[in-house]
């Protein structure tokens, strides 16, 4: 069981049910508290979340019936003051999505229909504690309380999970615009769901709890437990805030009168609403828990927690109570037979009842937290919370059957149920083993395929293909279910990230399956690149870096997509050409590295002769020597004008591997050594020191001149004074 701890009034979570969503109920050991002088002696229920579909049991009726004439039966039964019984009627899908029910009750199930087994269990969120189906896509969706997300279901696949706000309680659907309405008790908000997706999120009061769709007006009615009103919704706008009693806990609409019944907790009354204003109140007794429409007779059901009946209601009228079992916490109608049944959670039973009348007790499992009916087979399931098992009854047939037609064993403290009018399934919420126990009937054996992924950061959404099914999840697992077989599947590509595997095939024999897929990050990666000078323009030249060989005509040779890391490299021998540095290490620690590669060529050796000229050859040699020597001089001359030298940036300060640049006479470049090294003829030039972020260069700009011979200026860097 989902437990309260040193429970208040003020902590506990009431009962809800909303035109089709309900909450569940916590355990009857934590129920009271002492100080509560006007309840003494008896213990309000405590909290869960769960979540049903009422209005959903009308859609799926009119699928079954086709349009066909309804037939009244319990002909006994007390009849709704000045509302006759129509002798035929059919039921338009326009009439079903504005959000009515069935009109009195529908016809009997086929005879002897076969108990369901269950066909998969459907890993989802922590603690799912309601659901609804959504007619239109004939998915379910689940509240999952602790994660603070949404699974949707489809047939026995979970095929998405959406992030909503903190600890959603409960779901209601809206069949005008196919949208799902999630209240999160834990933000204060709700959750617009159309599809997979959230389109809207809604700020309303404190505790959102219980929410009724309006099939009249459109509008949604979010009960907000710990603000005392309600917050009316039309799409993702908020109409207006109604006051009503205290702690309001469970709502429901009535399509004949158009108005909502709103169960307050605190203040034993139900308010009831007419649109956008609170028409009557009509009294209850202790504790009202929960709300339920009576299409047959008109009647609204309250069930009251504290006093262990039901107080009917007709319009703003208060009709009768009749007498439940102990602990009454949840009540379903029966389309076919139109009786309700009422959960009576403290001693497992059920009661039914007849219009205003108890016609019988049933007893079931321990615990029973909810029930749903089945109108394709008449059947009502009870969630047997404390005994972890489903009780299923026969409500086809006018007489009350009190036999248990089956009990269905399911996961741990399953506290919801809903119907699947497509297939026919029943889906049960199993809040303390995490996960969703699918009912059909029995037939081809299905076996769980367990996805489970490791390395995405948590909360991110992730999807594979499965036998051409999409499926995605924003948790670890994706879970769907399959017969015996082989399954082709895909990883979907993931932005920065690798998976292993990327694809493969599943093999189902008789038993559940699990896969394993590791996203492992793509490492970043830098460039890094060598900039020579002191080669004449065009000339080839090479470096090997990390293996690989690369070659240019230009100033620069680049190597990209390299990771982190420390590697060697070799400037390629060049003839006429010494290079400094010819090889050495880089190190790239996440950023782009550049080093500066400097030609000069070697310098001339001495020669020497053999013989000597004779005395009489002395003059001819002095004259070709002075002649050269002029020819030298001119030559030394121009050369000198013209000649490059080496203005070199020599840095100290910054940590090894740090990246630096100069900007010389409009030239920039960088290193992530000590040495940055420009070729410039005779003159003087202007340079400038690149900020680097946290240091401060001295000196940051300046000039040199040169005048024949190679240049050096010292650069250092310092963190900036505080």
């Amino acid at each position: 069981m989902y437990l309260a701890t040193s429970p208040s009034k003020e902590d506990l979570r009431p009962v809800t049910r909303a035109s089709g969503t309900r909450q569940g109920r916590g355990s009857p050991e934590l129920l009271r508290s002492a100080s509560d002088s006007d309840r003494a002696g008896r213990d309000p229920p405590g909290r869960r979340r769960a979540g049903t579909g009422y209005i959903v049991l009308a859609l799926t009726l009119f699928l079954l019936v086709g349009g066909s004439a309804l037939t009244v039966i319990h002909s006994d039964r007390p009849l709704r003051p000045n509302v006759a019984p129509p002798a035929s009627a059919s039921i338009s899908p326009a009439f079903c999505s504005a959000g009515h029910s069935a009109l009195a009750r529908g016809p009997a199930p086929l005879s002897s229909p076969v108990p369901p087994v269950v066909i998969a269990t459907l890993s989802v969120g922590s603690n799912p504690n309601s659901e609804v189906y959504d007619v239109a896509d004939a998915d379910v969706y689940v509240t999952n309380s602790a994660s603070g997300t949404v699974s949707v279901l489809s047939g026995t696949s979970v095929t998405a999970t959406i992030i909503v706000g903190s600890e959603p309680v409960s779901a209601t659907y809206d069949g005008a615009s196919d949208d799902v309405y999630v209240t999160n008790f834990g933000s204060d908000n709700v959750s617009v769901i159309h599809g997979t997706a959230v389109v809207g999120t809604v700020p309303v009061g404190s505790e959102p709890d219980a929410a009724a769709y309006d099939g009249g007006n459109g509008y949604v009615y979010v009960a907000d437990y710990n603000a005392s009103n309600v917050t009316i919704l039309s799409g993702t706008s908020v109409v207006t805030t109604v006051p009503v009693g205290t702690e309001p806990d469970a709502a429901a609409y009535d399509p004949e009168n158009g108005l909502v019944y709103v169960a307050n907790y605190w203040d034993d009354y139900v308010s009831v609403l007419n649109n956008t204003s609170v028409q009557g109140s009509v009294p209850t007794d202790s504790e009202p828990s929960d709300v339920v429409y009576d299409s047959g007779n008109g009647f609204v059901y309250v069930v009251n927690y504290d006093d262990d009946d039901v107080t009917v209601i007709n319009g703003t009228v208060r009709l009768t109570t009749v007498n439940a079992g102990s602990g009454p916490d949840f009540a379903t109608y029966d389309s076919t037979n139109g009786d309700v049944y009422v959960t009576n959670f403290d001693d497992g039973t059920v009661t039914v009842l007849n219009g205003t009348s108890d016609a019988a007790t049933i007893t079931v499992g321990s615990g029973p937290d909810s029930a749903v009916f089945d109108s394709a087979t008449g059947f009502i399931f009870v969630t047997d919370s404390a005994a972890g098992n489903v009780s299923v009854l026969d409500g086809s047939s006018s007489v009350v059957d009190t036999t248990v037609v089956a009990n269905i064993t399911v996961g741990m403290d399953p506290e919801y149920a809903a119907y699947d009018g497509s297939d026919g399934d029943i889906y049960v919420a199993n809040n303390a083993s995490a996960n969703v126990s699918v009912l059909g009937l029995p037939g081809v054996a299905q076996y769980a395929v367990n996805f489970t992924e490791s390395g995405l950061p948590a909360g991110t959404t992730w999807s594979l293909t499965l036998n051409g099914t999409p499926l995605s999840s924003t948790s670890a697992s994706i879970v769907t279910t399959e017969p015996n077989g082989s399954y082709a599947f895909t990883i979907n590509t993931k932005a920065s990230y690798t998976s292993s595997p990327s694809s493969g095939t599943i093999t189902v024999d008789g038993a559940g399956k699990n896969q394993a897929i590791v996203f492992t990050p793509i490492p970043a990666t830098y460039a890094v690149s060598f900039v020579q000078s002191g080669l004449p323009s065009g000339t080839t030249w090479s470096v090997t870096f990390n293996g690989s060989t690369s070659s240019s005509g230009t100033d620069s040779i680049t190597f990209t997509g390299i990771p982190n890391g420390t590697f060697s490299y070799t400037v390629g021998a060049l003839t006429g050409f010494n290079a400094t540095p010819s090889q050495g290490t880089i190190k790239v620690a996440g950023h782009p590295v550049s080093t500066s590669i400097v030609f000069s060529k070697p310098p001339s050796s001495p020669t020497t002769t053999s013989s000597s000229p004779s005395t009489t050859g002395w003059y001819g040699v002095i004259g070709a020597i002075v002649a050269a020597l002029v020819v030298l001089l001119l030559l030394f001359i121009v050369l000198w004008r013209r000649k490059e030298h080496s203005v070199t940036f020599t840095q100290s300060g910054l940590p090894a591997g740090m990246g630096w640049a100069v900007t010389l006479d409009g030239t920039t470049r960088s290193s992530s050594s000590s040495e940055v090294r420009f070729p410039k003829r005779n003159g003087s030039y202007a340079y400038r020191i690149d900020p680097v972020a946290g240091y401060v260069a001295s000196p940051a700009s300046g000039s040199v001149e040169i005048r024949g011979t190679d240049q050096s200026v010292a650069v250092k860097f310092a963190p900036p004074a505080s």
